[in-house]
């Protein structure tokens, strides 16, 4: 437990002085970027330790996240438009997002809006949407672009606020309670695969 505890120290110590360098709002676009268009890797793992390090710089934090994740919506719409069967077809094959994909496709055809507002919220990458919303031009640009940045905006500004207005009491807590919380990481990490596996 004592071993744990340090290792959380540690930890805690790197991710706020990673939190400082310039660097960080550069990985975090990266990240936010390649989410949204060609890898699944949710920016939120990083996003969410820097915004507790430090909570007074959590929205710029999250801005980049928005800016970078939109940018990426738009070239994963791309692929799905003009470059389906060199590049899409690939990886949906590679990441094995076929019925994700088709699935995306069925809710389109529902509420394209409220699927792209929704889709932030999901553990599906956000990839298989802008994919399937370029396909075919199954969801128009002008739809899918507004509501895309919208739907980025609420996700990321949410972790924002939440750390902004909270962070340091949540900092607080989790220096008493460093063992429990990382027990519940743990837990939420383990149900976030299981529900991503369900969905697939």
């Amino acid at each position: 437990m004592i071993k744990l505890v340090r290792l959380s120290h540690r930890i805690k110590s790197l991710v706020e002085a990673f939190a400082e360098r310039p660097i960080a709002p550069r990985a975090l676009f990266v990240l936010a970027f390649c989410e949204a268009s060609i890898f699944p890797l949710p920016p939120d793992y990083v996003l969410i330790p820097l915004s507790l390090a430090r909570p007074k710089r959590a929205f710029w934090f999250s801005t980049v996240c928005v800016v970078g994740s939109t940018i990426g919506a738009a070239l994963g719409y791309l692929i799905g438009s003009a470059f389906y069967d060199a590049v899409g077809s690939q990886l949906v094959s590679w990441f094995g997002w076929s019925e994700m994909l088709h699935s995306a496709l069925a809710r389109y055809t529902e509420s394209a809006w409220w699927t792209l507002m929704l889709a932030g919220f999901t553990p599906i990458p956000f990839q298989v949407f802008s994919f399937a919303a370029g396909f075919n031009n199954t969801v128009a640009w002008e739809v899918f672009m507004p509501a895309a940045l919208l739907g980025r905006m609420l996700r990321f500004y949410l972790v924002a606020t939440l750390f902004y207005f909270f962070g340091p009491k949540v900092k607080k807590w989790l220096e008493r309670y460093t063992a429990f919380f990382m027990l519940i990481v743990a837990v939420i990490f383990l149900g976030w695969i299981a529900l991503s596996i369900a969905l697939t």
